[in-house]
């Protein structure tokens, strides 16, 4: 029902392209949100948040807050900057205390205003892990109503067709020891010009094979749905046993979350181990492959982006999340000299660096899709 009802919608009547490019939007609007929410924690000053990151469209101001609407994509948080006019600080501080004395509405003693300059090395980490922290717990909730609606999901690799050893319906299920769930898995952990021990399974049969080249493209990924205990293949249940549906489905979601996050580093590591960029996607080839057709698959693919883009920010290269966690610890450990001198120098180099590989992953995928 809650599909039929979904496609009916289709999100407006807007295309695939144009839904996926909203959802992925929703993601990225996520991670900037848990910046935003823990620098309010710490009471630090936050100029801009912005939906978009563009022209500016239009611009509300809530406080001392601006939220404005930009184009075409993404989203981004502006921390105010610290003013450096010292009569302009005590300015504030004074006004301030006016405040705290005509409405005595605490007991704590007047301070200034809290900028990310003034930040202790904790709440800096803390304040850039936030960002990724949303992603996984924003796909944890995702992947948590998935399993308690639709059940858990699993996938394995299927052999299309007669090859060497293998017959048209194996499952490989491990390789060199290592679980295989997907065919990117099935590429990181095989060994080329090597002899691999691929274990498959045959009817009730499990079975080892010493492969030294495989075909990938005979093999394929096949998803599993609806796998386990879940509200839609049960026609009555009590409220005990919907409560533990629910239990059992966030436990999951926590796990399967854990098992992506730890993919993704895997996958990270081969490919600069092989300086194989084969598998990574800009947002273009993102759109191209994404399945939007129904809600499970919505939230399936807004989880699994949400997921990669929290992991992909804690690679510690700057501008990404974990480029400043790691420069906040620099900082600490270091003074400021050293970090301002990296800073200059490196800094500059690893967004050439992003900026070059970014663009001959979107030079690539544009020319897959005009082929």
């Amino acid at each position: 029902m809650l599909n039929q009802f979904y496609q009916k919608l289709t999100f407006l009547g807007l295309s695939k392209l144009i839904t996926s490019y909203l959802l992925l939007n929703i993601v990225i609007f996520v991670h900037e949100f848990g910046h935003y929410v823990v620098s309010k924690i710490y009471e630090f000053e936050v100029e801009e948040f912005s939906m978009g990151m563009g022209p500016l469209l239009y611009q509300w101001q809530l406080n001392d807050l601006k939220v404005s609407l930009r184009i075409p994509f993404g989203a981004y948080v502006k921390m105010s900057e610290k003013p450096q006019d010292s009569e302009e600080t005590s300015d504030g501080y004074i006004k301030s205390c006016i405040n705290y004395i005509s409405n005595l509405t605490t007991d704590k003693e007047c301070n200034q205003k809290r900028y990310m300059e003034d930040a202790s090395t904790a709440e800096t980490i803390f304040i850039y892990f936030a960002g990724p922290a949303f992603n996984f717990l924003f796909s944890i909730i995702c992947f948590s109503f998935i399993f308690t609606i639709y059940g858990k999901i699993d996938s394995k690799i299927i052999v299309k067709e007669n090859y060497k050893e293998f017959l048209q319906g194996d499952v490989i299920s491990r390789v060199n020891g290592s679980n295989v769930k997907n065919i990117a898995m099935l590429k990181m952990y095989w060994q080329n010009d090597k002899n691999n021990i691929v274990e498959v399974h045959r009817a009730s049969d499990s079975l080892l094979y010493y492969v030294d080249n495989l075909d990938i493209t005979r093999c394929e990924n096949k998803r599993i749905e609806n796998t386990g205990q879940s509200i839609s293949n049960m026609k009555q249940f009590s409220i005990l046993e919907f409560l533990e549906i629910i239990e059992e489905g966030v436990l999951e979601a926590i796990l399967h979350v854990w098992n992506m996050i730890e993919m993704q580093f895997s996958n990270l590591l081969y490919m600069i181990k092989t300086a194989n960029i084969n598998n990574m996607k800009s947002i273009i080839g993102i759109l191209k492959n994404s399945d939007t057709n129904s809600v499970f698959s919505s939230l399936n693919f807004m989880s699994s982006i949400s997921v990669a883009l929290g992991a992909m920010n804690l690679i510690p290269i700057i501008p990404l999340d974990g480029g400043g966690i790691k420069m906040a610890c620099i900082k600490h450990l270091f003074g400021n000299v050293i970090h301002d001198l990296l800073m200059h120098y490196y800094a500059n180099a690893s967004l050439v660096f992003i900026l070059c590989l970014s663009g001959i992953i979107v030079v690539r995928d544009l020319w897959g899709l005009i082929q």
